[in-house]
């Protein structure tokens, strides 16, 4: 597993970026698995009582799939399974009084 991340603001604007990348190699045949996952997040305060940001988020994998043990189609050498999928946010945060706060957030995947 290896992980790294940053982050950083500058004046009214903050940064968050991270990657995750993890791989598996187990005993039997074909049944490894690798996957990478990163993230991103932006604000910035536009005043005192509104901010606003967006978020993406990725994740990709490979799993080794053998099938059964025994049998039909049993430790398929070639056999994998691919996955990616990402998430899309945008979003803004209201506090226009003290005990009143607020928050709209659009997604998309």
């Amino acid at each position: 597993r290896l992980t790294i991340d940053a982050q950083g603001e500058r004046g009214a604007s903050a940064v968050n970026i991270s990657a995750s990348a993890v791989t598996t190699e187990n005993d039997r045949q074909n049944n490894d698995f690798t996957a990478l996952t990163s993230a991103a997040r932006l604000d910035h305060q536009i005043s005192e009582a509104v901010n606003l940001g967006g978020t993406l988020r990725v994740f990709r994998g490979v799993y080794g799939s053998p099938g059964a043990v025994v049998g039909a189609g049993a430790n398929d050498p070639d056999n994998e399974v691919r996955e990616t999928n990402a998430l899309a946010t945008l979003f803004a945060e209201f506090t226009p009084a003290g005990d009143w706060s607020g928050r709209v957030t659009l997604g998309s995947q």
